[in-house]
């Protein structure tokens, strides 16, 4: 199955690992493959430099660089 995440989806999953990061298991396992673009991409850095998310982004021990890694796999 393929699939494209909302940019909401992306933020929930990489950070909190919620019902979203299952997402993300799910294409670990080979069972789904996400596609994204540039403007997701790009959204997705924005609301990750957001000051409101640096809190959670530093207890997790990563940078929004080592996230966007994540996305782009």
């Amino acid at each position: 199955m393929r699939v494209v995440l909302d940019v909401n989806v992306w933020v929930s999953g990489l950070l909190w690992r919620s019902v979203p990061g299952r997402i993300f298991d799910l294409a670990a396992a080979n069972k789904i493959t996400i596609y994204t673009s540039e403007a997701i991409l790009a959204d997705v850095e924005e609301i990750l430099a957001r000051k409101k998310f640096q809190s959670k982004i530093n207890a997790l021990n990563t940078t929004v660089k080592e996230l966007l890694s994540i996305v782009e796999q």
